[in-house]
């Protein structure tokens, strides 16, 4: 399947007003300078919300509707034709048939207010789901298991509830998974991973429950997890955290993480950012720690953890924010940690 430039809409201005029978929608002229011009109309119909001034289909007038009667995002009777040439957030890709396919959904921050259509499944080819930081609320739905090309499901900061599907495991292609700050519920799904080619998974903020599956230690793809902020029981970070070798970022903030520090963390040499404040772990910081050369932001804030401050800390290469406030350190600060950035003891 080969696939030519699509008609990328950025930006747009809400100057024309229509209405069907029993369905409120807006009409958008899109500015921009595609090199598709002739493929895509100037004027464009859907029928979701983005904030825009809506036209009452009674008395026929523009006016303004309270967002609570935006519909469902996806309306369940579209076609990629009429996706692509009718919203402004979807990059789509001509395929060999002279047909379009959609491709990408992105709208960040853009005001969208709604549910998340079944209708999201019938979209085969879609491989980038984004839209953080919106309105959505209702329930993450079952049938995006249904995308074989998924590679990135972004729906963080919106007010989704319900649980995790567990068939989004199972989604062979899927790399990135971000839900983070929702208000999602129940036990993670035993086969988040079944897939195995996640490499973010960014579950915070919501109100997860149960024991942290084992899954998660010894994954030696994943780049990013961060789980604070949710009721899962994670106990003690395990051993098998060393042959995480790909880890950038790790944040089990407030998680009630009990044990100390393995030793094999220090063999996370692409670690970059750990984030580990607000548990109860005690003991001492490992010296295997001064191997992680990465390292950008350490911060342990209100643990258990005594000892002397480590003075190696001041001679990692990358380390700009050190945050060990709130432990029951003793001794004298090294003189080096002023070539840190941020210290807060």
């Amino acid at each position: 399947m080969s696939r030519s430039t699509a008609c990328y809409y950025k930006k747009a201005t809400a100057t024309t007003f229509t209405s069907e029978s029993n369905t409120i929608t807006t009409a958008i002229v899109i500015m921009h300078s595609s090199p598709c011009l002739t493929k895509c109309p100037s004027v464009l119909l859907h029928s979701f919300c983005v904030g825009a001034a809506l036209c009452d289909t009674a008395a026929g007038f523009q006016h303004t509707v309270p967002t609570w009667k935006c519909p469902t995002l996806i309306p369940f009777d579209f076609t990629a034709t009429t996706i692509c040439q009718t919203w402004m957030f979807v990059q789509c890709a001509e395929s060999n048939y002279n047909s379009w396919e959609i491709i990408e959904i992105t709208a960040v921050n853009s005001g969208v207010m709604g549910t998340l259509s079944s209708s999201l499944g019938s979209i085969i080819t879609l491989e980038t789901l984004v839209l953080s930081n919106n309105s959505i609320f209702g329930s993450v739905p079952t049938a995006l298991s249904a995308l074989p090309f998924l590679l990135d499901l972004q729906l963080d900061q919106n007010s989704l509830t319900g649980t995790l599907p567990t068939s989004l495991g199972y989604l062979q292609p899927l790399m990135t998974i971000d839900v983070t700050q929702n208000k999602l519920h129940g036990l993670l799904p035993p086969d988040l991973l079944a897939g195995g080619s996640l490499v973010n998974i960014r579950l915070s903020s919501n109100k997860f429950s149960g024991r942290c599956p084992n899954y998660f230690w010894g994954l030696t793809k994943l780049q990013t997890l961060q789980i604070s902020s949710t009721n899962l029981i994670i106990g003690s970070i395990s051993t098998s955290i060393g042959l995480m070798n790909a880890l950038t970022a790790l944040a089990f903030t407030q998680q009630s993480l009990t044990g100390s520090f393995p030793s094999s963390l220090g063999l996370l040499h692409n670690l970059q950012s750990l984030q580990l404040g607000y548990n109860s772990i005690r003991g001492s910081i490992p010296n295997s720690f001064s191997q992680l050369t990465s390292l950008h932001t350490f911060n342990i804030s209100s643990n258990r953890i005594a000892g002397t401050y480590p003075a190696f800390f001041g001679n990692l290469p990358s380390l700009k924010v050190l945050i060990l406030k709130g432990n029951l350190f003793t001794g004298s600060i090294p003189s080096n940690y002023s070539k840190i950035y941020s210290v807060i003891l």
